[in-house]
């Protein structure tokens, strides 16, 4: 079961497969959790990047 502050392996989508993230808050839609990645992988950008990910498209690590 996930919890806020759970260390994730992200499987969805495609293009941030097998990185990390940090469960942030659950959604109000049931199964859906916002997950923060540790790093961003788009042009070595600061920003943070946050998913909107159902329980099947995360692991806990």
């Amino acid at each position: 079961m996930f919890r806020v502050g759970s260390l994730v392996q992200i499987l969805y989508p495609k293009y941030v497969f097998e990185l990390h993230g940090i469960v942030e808050a659950p959604e109000d839609v049931a199964g859906r959790w916002i997950v923060r990645l540790i790093n961003n992988p788009f042009n070595d950008s600061k920003e943070s990047l946050l998913l909107s990910s159902k329980e099947s498209e995360i692991e806990l690590v």
